[in-house]
């Protein structure tokens, strides 16, 4: 099995985001409908930053349904050869895996949490 290079090793690391992507959403949800609340009672005292905080709120969620729609599946391809890899626990670490050039780095995450 081929060591990985760094460029293989930097893609494991982005792919292991994959995994929090429920709390990505979350975190961004919360974050998109505090601004919005924001906005609606900045609307009668300044009418001007009440649209502002509607405009960033709406770029909160289309940034987050674009980073986990299409960020969630673009994390995951190899940069050796374009393929599909995984991301599999491996004795209580997440590794990165692509089975087509059978590279596999760790992404930083464990189950341990230390």
């Amino acid at each position: 099995m081929p060591l990985p290079t760094e460029q293989f090793k930097a893609q494991a690391r982005k792919a292991g985001w994959t995994l929090s992507w429920r709390l990505q959403a979350a975190v961004a949800g919360f974050f998109a409908l505090f601004i919005a609340a924001l906005g609606v009672l900045l609307l009668s005292s300044a009418p001007w930053f009440g649209v502002l905080a509607f405009v960033v709120s709406a770029g909160i969620v289309a940034y987050a349904f674009r980073r986990i729609g299409v960020g969630r599946h673009r994390d995951v391809i190899c940069p050796n050869c374009g393929g599909r890899g995984e991301v599999l626990l491996i004795q209580q670490s997440y590794q990165f895996h692509c089975s087509r050039c059978d590279q596999t780095a760790d992404t930083g995450i464990s189950t341990t949490g230390a």
